[in-house]
């Protein structure tokens, strides 16, 4: 969740091996969940096939697709966001979201791929102009995910934006929960590990609140790995879930 001024980041041909290299991680099950399928109730939108499974994100690519891996390269790098090079977190967003989110547009896509972009941007104005570049609705949706991502990181009453950008919301929450729990879990101490990081266990009672809000709004398998993210990072943390407020 923070980010660093650290890793120099590949090519963009390299950023095509990274895609390849992450086609099976991005939506893998949060330690200690189950590595199940979907449920078998959840809507025929909401399967996934060997074949549609991060299709958008593997070659032959769309352009738009393209360009935002491109473009991605230049904000993230020399950037890490929890202890990775911030191009991989961007990628394994991108891959949760279409792994849960099968058949997502190329646009929904590439606001995974340069979700964190206007944090990272020496110029927004600018960024701005090359995300219009790639596609017309590509700023909207990159701006109120980061907004929102903001908003929810601030610990203020969750007010999430509507699909699709709620879906990108969601995916990177999943990445980020994960990141946290396994890092807590190589440090050989996951109590410590936490006690450090007072201003993170201030926000988990709001991120809990966040979840249950949008829950409702994204697809089955989404809501339940966002809910088994949550769940163990709160009993790593032994808070008990509480509103936002409490």
């Amino acid at each position: 969740m923070q980010a660093t001024d650290t890793t120099v980041m590949p090519d963009v041909d390299a950023v095509g091996q990274l895609a390849e290299e992450l086609l099976d991680m991005g939506g893998a099950a949060p330690p200690g969940s189950p590595r199940t399928a979907r449920p078998p109730t959840a809507e025929p939108h909401q399967r996934e096939t060997g074949r549609d499974r991060g299709a958008v994100l593997t070659p032959p690519r769309s352009p738009v697709v393209n360009a935002a891996l491109e473009l991605a390269q230049q904000p993230c790098s020399g950037h890490t966001i929890d202890d990775a090079p911030a191009l991989r977190h961007a990628i394994r967003v991108a891959k949760t979201l279409t792994r849960h989110v099968p058949g997502i547009g190329p646009e929904v896509a590439a606001a995974a791929l340069l979700h964190d972009a206007p944090r990272f941007a020496p110029d927004r104005i600018r960024l701005g102009q090359q995300l219009v570049a790639i596609a017309p609705e590509l700023p909207h949706l990159v701006n109120v995910t980061f907004a929102s991502h903001e908003a929810m990181m601030s610990g203020q009453a969750p007010n999430p934006p509507g699909p699709p950008a709620v879906f990108v919301l969601a995916a990177d929450t999943i990445v980020a929960f994960r990141s946290l729990v396994r890092r807590a879990h190589r440090s050989g101490d996951a109590v410590a590990f936490f006690a450090s990081r007072e201003a993170l266990r201030g926000l988990i009672p709001a991120f809990n609140h966040w979840s249950d809000v949008v829950t409702t709004q994204l697809p089955q398998s989404m809501a339940q790995y966002l809910q088994a993210a949550l769940s163990e990072l709160l009993s790593l943390t032994k808070l008990t879930a509480c509103p936002a407020n409490a």
